[in-house]
């Protein structure tokens, strides 16, 4: 079974512009444990697109951190990946879509 993050000593923010992963690997890190065996599993799967298991990973995923962080279901769960296998390994790769397109003005 999985702690709560509200059980945690120490739960800092989310940085701006900081991956889930990279967040949950923080956070466990500060709080001296490693990220758990379930939850790494649950990360993958989100994280690799597998459509059979993302639902179940993205409640994993949430119910851990709870309320201190409000995941995006539709983009977790509704988003387009590239995917190409190499032999018996699967990889996949999320699409990010942007609408409208945001443009950055080129400074001289």
């Amino acid at each position: 079974m999985l702690v709560p993050h509200t059980d945690f000593p120490v739960r800092p923010f989310r940085k701006k512009g900081e991956s889930l992963a990279g967040y949950l690997c923080r956070f466990y890190g500060v709080n001296g444990h490693r990220v758990p065996y379930e939850l790494n599993q649950a990360l993958n799967a989100l994280y690799r697109g597998m459509s059979d298991k993302a639902a179940t990973a993205f409640d994993i995923v949430q119910s851990t951190i709870s309320d201190f962080v409000t995941l995006d279901r539709t983009w977790w769960l509704d988003g387009i990946f590239i995917e190409r296998c190499f032999g018996n390994y699967r990889c996949a790769w999320r699409i990010l879509t942007y609408s409208p397109v945001l443009l950055a003005p080129i400074e001289n």
